[in-house]
């Protein structure tokens, strides 16, 4: 799909003005090579997602990947000095970059049972035995957790337990491609609270347990469960 696409598609679940897509026409009719919240990872074609984290904001270092060939960005604030592509203000970047990135892998959760399993303790040992069980009925399952995303027959060695919006898909797409039915997936709080799953479409969902763990990154318990 173009960008001008891609960016259209995200207007039906994340509101933006569309006049920010009058700028950078030709950019627009580029083939989109992908979604990325990492300037390091543009490439020409590329739709960079700028984060705001708990002490930058992506989007002051938004030339990087524009002088890289980045054919749109999308911020949650507005650009500061002139940019010669289209730049998409949006007021949830993360919810933005999930729903891109779903849409740019053509939705891989809508064509396989993805089974989230979510809570403190026991998710992985649970994801094993969802994976064992769809594998025993003759559906082959791919597997995305702390140790080990399985994909297909090709095992990638684990960066974190949930990984970010675009790799999530990325590999859910790959699944399929390698045949697999199911995943089975480690879903961690910090990935739902960062909006990392969010335009998954979710065909059984396990919660194991809550305890107090993580409530650095949480505001108590409440929080943490919610």
């Amino acid at each position: 799909m173009t960008v001008d696409e891609l960016l259209r598609a995200l207007r039906r679940i994340v509101a933006f003005d569309e006049r920010e897509l009058a700028k950078g026409q030709a950019a627009l009719r580029q083939i989109c090579t992908g979604v990325t919240l990492d300037s390091r990872r543009v490439t020409p074609g590329t739709v960079f997602v700028a984060l705001r984290g708990l002490h930058m904001d992506g989007a002051q270092f938004a030339q990087q990947p524009i002088a890289a060939g980045a054919a749109a960005v999308v911020s949650e604030r507005s650009a500061s000095d002139p940019v010669d592509v289209p730049w998409v203000t949006v007021a949830d970047a993360r919810l933005a970059l999930a729903h891109l990135s779903a849409e740019f892998y053509e939705h891989p959760s809508r064509q396989m049972r993805v089974i989230g399993i979510t809570g403190t303790n026991g998710k992985t040992t649970t994801g094993y035995l969802v994976g064992a069980i769809m594998e025993a009925a003759g559906i082959k399952c791919g597997l995305m957790g702390t140790v080990v995303y399985r994909v297909g027959d090709r095992d990638v060695a684990a960066t974190r337990t949930t990984p970010e919006a675009p790799d999530v898909q990325a590999f859910m797409r790959q699944m399929l491609e390698s045949g697999c039915g199911a995943c089975a997936m480690e879903v961690s709080s910090h990935a739902l609270a960062l909006r990392r799953v969010d335009g998954i479409r979710f065909a059984a969902g396990v919660f194991t347990n809550l305890t107090r763990d993580h409530l650095d990154f949480h505001h108590g318990m409440e929080d943490y469960f919610a």
